[in-house]
Order: structure tokens, then sequence, then C-alpha cells
């Protein structure tokens, strides 16, 4: 994680002509009551680096400091009482930051000196998160996961930030400003610093989601989002049109209130070969979403192709909540429907023939009974 980090900020550094620095200082924590992701942090990434000092253990205080592209670890100092990391350093751009977590994850970020980077710029508007508004809360592996895209074979750096994601959990957070500054308050099980470093390098990286359209936006929203925000995107979603399919199918497999608002857009778009995994969804422990299914399947049954019917049909005898009585009455007789018609085209068929030669027959008898002349 800390290399990853390192050749980052390098990376990063080189077109802006700026060696960023961060100066990160770790409380002791003998008995590993800190932030989850703290302590994972320090036992599994920090001390078993050739960096960590020999002698020192995972537990003691400590220090990181990034420089010239460079890390280093040292001793460091007793923090407060109750503090469980603190730092600050710089990026490209003249970007400051510094960052005080508390031993319960609580944390504060503060941005000074420069813009937001451009990429976290574009993953915020995406997120719908405004400057001075309500405290969000957004499931950080699921963002982590759209944002990285994907990994290459041996790409060992960018394979933690998912790793490193799940250890910090859900984030809460808000954003104001103050006096020129961004600052950031909120907490996780790893503060606020840990994942908007995770964020950063999955946000910075070369096969990184850019510039995301309607469709993914409202995805990143109603995938990652764990507040009153993440139904409204997945009801949001349809908007997109044919593209945004993909992305209702997988909320059929969320929360209730996302499954409503997935199978809303499905019938909306018409996307009768999804009917199969509407019906699936429906459970008796969520009556809202088995009555949503039921109305999807009048409404996109009689629209389905003979694939897509047979396929319901069966979803139908498989689900313990819906049966194939619910079918519409003129499609569910579609069949024997079908079957008395082709007996009635067969019947007049045969009609037509019997009587046909019935003529015939009845013609020759008339001619073989006229007298000879």
């Amino acid at each position: 994680m800390l290399c990853a980090l390192v050749s980052a900020l390098v990376s990063a550094a080189i077109s802006a002509q700026e060696l960023p620095t961060a100066h990160v200082a770790f409380a002791a924590d003998q008995q590993n009551y800190g932030p989850p992701a703290i302590v994972w942090l320090r036992h599994e990434l920090l001390a078993p680096r050739s960096e960590w000092p020999k002698g020192q253990r995972a537990e003691d205080a400590f220090a990181l400091h990034v420089s010239q592209g460079y890390l280093r670890i040292a001793p460091s100092l007793a923090l407060p009482a109750g503090v469980a990391a603190t730092g600050e350093g710089t990026l490209p751009d003249g970007i400051q930051w510094s960052f005080c977590c508390t031993v319960d994850g609580h944390d504060e970020l503060v941005l000074r000196g420069g813009k937001i980077p451009s990429s976290l710029v574009q993953m915020l508007e995406a997120l719908h998160v405004n400057v001075g508004g309500a405290p969000r809360r957004i499931n950080l592996p699921a963002l982590t996961g759209h944002l990285t895209g994907a990994t290459l074979e041996g790409d060992a750096e960018r394979a933690l930030l998912p790793l490193a994601a799940m250890q910090c959990g859900d984030v809460t957070f808000s954003v104001t400003q103050r006096n020129g500054e961004f600052v950031v308050c909120g907490g996780s099980d790893g503060g606020l610093f840990l994942p908007a470093l995770v964020l950063w390098l999955a946000a910075s990286g070369a096969s990184a989601l850019k510039t995301p359209d309607a469709a993914t936006s409202f995805s990143l929203r109603a995938f990652s989002g764990l507040d009153g925000d993440r139904a409204e995107a997945a009801r949001q979603l349809q908007r997109a049109g044919g593209t945004a399919i993909h992305g209702l199918r997988a909320l059929l497999h969320g929360e209730e209130d996302c499954q409503l608002a997935a199978i809303d857009g499905l019938i909306r778009l018409g996307a009768t070969a999804e009917l199969p995994r509407i019906v699936a969804a429906a459970a008796s422990a969520r009556p809202l979403v088995t009555n949503a299914a039921a109305n999807a399947v009048h409404e996109l049954y009689p629209h389905a192709t003979a694939l897509s019917r047979q396929a319901t049909r069966a979803a139908l005898a498989a689900s313990t909540v819906l049966s194939l009585d619910i079918l519409p009455i003129e499609v569910a007789n579609d069949s024997a429907a079908n079957l008395r018609m082709r007996g009635l085209m067969l019947l007049t068929i045969i009609t037509a023939v019997v009587f046909g030669c019935w003529q015939r027959e009845r013609s020759l008898l008339r001619l073989s009974s006229v007298p000879i002349t």
C-alpha cells in the first residue's frame, strides 16, 4: 500500500515537477484498540517492510516519512491521548493536506493551498457530493471496485486497494469550506485519510474510470451509497436508457428500495429479457418486491419473446411466492388457443378436401348417367 502511495505520488509529481511529501505519526497502541484499518496497516503492511526499524514492535509509536520519492520509518514522540494518527504533507499543484484521526476512527482532513485533484473532482461530482451539503455515507469497497476497473495480473500494488478499502468499510463524511480550505469531517474503520488515499489512488490509475457517463454516475451512487441518495440514484438510473439495464439487473440483488426502483426501471425500459430475474427477486420477506414482480409479469410478459416466456414460466414454477396463475389469461391460454386454431384450420382443410372429392364424384356420376345418342 505504501509502495503504491510512493509510486503514485512520484508519478504524479513528474509531470508537475514537484516532489510530494508526507509525514504521518502513529501513536503507540499496545492493545490494538485503534481503528481496525490502521491496526491492519501497521501490522500487515508496514512492519514487514525492509524500512521498518529493527527491534521496534508494530504496537510502538512510529513516524512515516515520504520525501524525495523515498519512504522512511522512524520512532516517534508520543501523541496526545485519544489520537491514533496525525500527519501533514503536500501534493502536486500546491495542495497541502493535514489530518488528525482519533482512536474511534473519527477524523478531520483539511486540504488547502490548491484545488482538489481532478480525478477526485470527477468522482465527487458523480457522487453528487456538495460542499456544505448534508453528511454522506458510502460503501468504500463498492466505490473502489467501480473506480479501479480491471487490475492487471501481477499488479500487486493496485490489487491492495480493494483490500485496504475492505478494511476501512463504510465511510461517513461531510465537506465544508472554511477560510479557503476544504474541511472533510467524518470517519470509518480507517479514519478519513486512509479512505481518501485509497480513492485517490483508485481514481488516478491508468485503468481507472474516466469521465463517467450518466449510467456509470448513477450506478456509482446506487451501488456505493448507503444513505437516501442510493434509492434516488437507482430510480434515476433508468434515465440512461438501454445502457442502464446491466446496472438495474444487478440492483435486483440489493436492498428492498433498490429492488423496487430496479423493477420499475426495467418495466419502463421494456426489458422483457429480464423478466425471469425479476421473478426470482420476489421473496416472502419482501412483499412489496413480490407485488412489483407480479406487476412486471403482467406488463412485460405479453411483449416477451417465446424464449423469455419459457424462462419466465420456469422461474414462476420455481418461485415460492409467485405461481403460474399470475400469467395474463389471454397469454397463459395462448398455447391452447393456438392449438385450437391449428385444429380448426386442419378441420377446415379436411372439410374442403372432402367436399371437393364429393363434388368430383357427383359430377362423374352425372356424366355416366347421360344417355348416348
